[in-house]
């Protein structure tokens, strides 16, 4: 308290530090964002301030009670809607994060998917993996129109190579038109990859 009047935290910080994993549970709305092929499912409304909150304080501001709350989302959904449904496929499963390009991650210093996707996996007992890298340095889509987007995010992507029996879930903080994730999927395709379940927490 003595520090929050010495130096007054952000406003959407306060937000995240009034949720517990509780709150996560009844915000939780997962639904198909058509997109995408195949369509990415949205795990949580960027409608809700508290949403956005979150989403902003781990992206902007290495929040890690945000991250652990975005995680614990993440998880319930993988958790509860995939993994059994693969276990008794026998099907693998993998976790990949959207990356960063590799300047903007020198000036963030972190990957905020990656962050979350680290701790699902774990707790998970699932295989984590950076399998795509962004070649391509593209603008902020925040200003960008969604055929803007689209051109942007072209090419923006390259895959190692994959187990084309595996089933890779493929996980962004936000989506919005779905451009950069329709280039994530195109990159893991080209690279062999038959089964691809994209994933964001937010839309």
């Amino acid at each position: 308290m003595i520090l929050d009047l010495i130096f007054p935290p952000r406003d959407e910080d306060v937000l995240v530090r009034s949720l517990v994993p509780e709150d996560i549970d009844k915000m939780m709305s997962p639904r198909l964002v058509e997109h995408t092929s195949p369509a990415t499912i949205s795990l949580l409304s960027f409608k809700s301030p508290h949403v956005r909150a979150l989403i902003h304080e781990c992206k902007f501001h290495n929040n890690k009670r945000a991250a652990e709350l975005l995680s614990y989302a993440l998880h319930s959904f993988v958790r509860e809607y995939m993994l059994e449904r693969v276990e008794l496929a026998g099907v693998r499963m993998l976790l990949a994060p959207i990356p960063l390009s590799l300047m903007r991650y020198k000036t963030r210093g972190y990957n905020q998917v990656a962050n979350i996707t680290e701790r699902v996996a774990k707790s998970c007992s699932l295989p984590h993996r950076a399998i795509l890298a962004k070649i391509k340095d593209t603008k902020s889509q925040v200003d960008l129109n969604k055929k803007d987007r689209l051109r942007n995010q072209q090419g923006a992507f390259a895959c190692e190579k994959v187990n084309k029996n595996a089933t890779y879930i493929v996980v962004d903080d936000v989506v919005t038109t779905g451009a950069t994730m329709a280039a994530a999927i195109e990159a893991l395709k080209k690279a062999g990859a038959k089964h691809v379940v994209p994933i964001a927490l937010a839309h």
